[in-house]
């Protein structure tokens, strides 16, 4: 019996100034969950040793509208040091996922700003721009793509679909990004990373393993959840084999589910007949010798509730 198998890779491409060969890291997991964990901590990781977006963030707090610049350098620190993934679109400092938040950065922020003399007495008020081409953060909602770019020096740029990351976003999407780069190579120095792409995507792949089928031949069988040990001790297997093929199957879209004592099972589906099959298992009854005409008369009564 063949079956088809969900594995999840994590690819990680690094670009260095004046270094033309691309650094590349890939591996491979049978589960979404470690593989999501491992694009965390590779991008947690690049950010403490390999880039340095401190100085961007620190001039990106300077400025007029002082508490919009604060939450996008928070935003920012959190991205990198949580590897992209966030609970809730309203962690992200955008008017496309809130409602309450000032307009989207292509508007230009005006905040008050009191002019005093030496005494200390107002003098007018003056509305102050905030720059817009210092920086830029916005999303696009299908699919969720962030895109951040801090135009200061080198201007970095980081663009990513990862940041609401779970197993039905990555089904819906199969390959997702994170990716970092800066815009001008010319001032960086020599071996400084001016790109850093990670990527998380699915990947199927036949499943031949005799165990699988075996598995699910006991489990189609059972008429109660076999906890692992029972399956071990059926199949004479290691428990370790035995949950890596369990979840093979799961991931190729089998219904296994686990009850609350460990045990696994097949929900069983109610079966639903046609009306021809109803009248053909009918005239079989009528036509069986061996069956007496109380039983027949029962049974025919059952199918004819069916109808």
């Amino acid at each position: 019996m063949e079956f088809r198998t969900i594995t999840w890779k994590v690819d990680l491409e690094i670009q260095r100034i004046g270094i033309d060969e691309i650094e590349h890291i890939s591996k491979e997991f049978q589960t979404f969950e470690r593989a999501q964990k491992e694009a965390q901590k590779i991008i947690s990781d690049q950010f403490s040793n390999n880039i340095n977006l401190a100085p961007y963030l620190k001039e990106l707090r300077k400025g007029t509208h002082i508490s919009y610049r604060n939450a996008i350098a928070d935003f920012m620190e959190q991205l990198l040091s949580s590897g992209a993934i966030f609970n809730s679109k309203k962690e992200i400092p955008s008017s496309i996922y809130r409602k309450d938040y000032p307009p989207d950065i292509h508007n230009k922020y005006r905040d008050m700003k009191i002019w005093r003399d030496d005494s200390g007495n107002q003098i007018e008020d003056t509305e102050v721009e905030c720059e817009e081409k210092e920086f830029k953060i916005f999303g696009t909602p299908y699919p969720e793509v962030i895109t951040f770019e801090c135009l200061y020096g080198a201007h970095p740029k980081i663009n990513t679909n990862i940041v609401f990351l779970d197993k039905n976003t990555a089904n819906s999407y199969k390959h997702l990004t994170f990716q970092f780069k800066y815009l001008k190579k010319s001032e960086l120095e020599r071996g400084q990373v001016f790109n850093c792409k990670v990527t998380l995507d699915s990947n199927f792949k036949k499943n031949k393993s005799r165990y699988s089928a075996q598995i699910l031949d006991l489990l189609n069988r059972s008429n109660r959840p076999l906890k692992q040990c029972e399956i071990v001790k059926a199949i004479k297997l290691d428990r370790k084999t035995v949950w890596r093929n369990i979840n093979a199957l799961i991931q190729s879209g089998t219904e296994i589910q686990k009850d609350e004592n460990g045990g696994y099972y097949i929900p069983q589906k109610d079966v639903v007949l046609s009306h021809e099959d109803i009248e053909i298992i009918k005239r079989s009854i009528l036509l069986n010798p061996n069956v007496s005409i109380e039983e027949k008369e029962r049974l025919l009564a059952l199918l004819s509730k069916m109808l």
